[in-house]
């Protein structure tokens, strides 16, 4: 690629050389490793993160998708045992014991 702009950065002496020995660290120009910092592109060890976030929520993706059914389902049989609960209730004592019985199965009066 040839070059076409030319940019000029300053910076202290200390970040100079930090520059410099992070872009040997990635046996990269100091030019080149500005460039791939300046767009993005630098960090290998991001990238693997990256790639290791990406499937790892698709497995929770996944996993979600099994059990929300399932969960669902529970909560389903879970509201019509409460509801039964609460109308057998109802036929079996008055009003007043209903609410009483209603309360302290469920913390609240039906």
């Amino acid at each position: 690629m040839a070059a076409t702009e030319r940019v000029v950065v300053l910076m202290t002496k200390s970040q100079k050389t930090a520059v410099a020995e992070r872009a040997r660290a990635a046996k990269l120009s100091v030019a080149d490793f500005m460039r791939r910092s300046a767009l993005g592109q630098d960090d290998p060890t991001l990238r693997a993160l990256l790639v290791q976030v990406r499937r790892s929520t698709a497995a929770t993706n996944r996993a979600f998708r099994r059990v929300l059914p399932a969960l669902e389902d529970a909560q389903q049989r879970a509201d019509a045992r409460e509801a039964d609960v609460a109308r057998r209730a109802r036929e079996e004592f008055t009003e007043a014991e209903a609410e009483r019985v209603a309360e302290a199965l469920f913390g609240r009066g039906r």
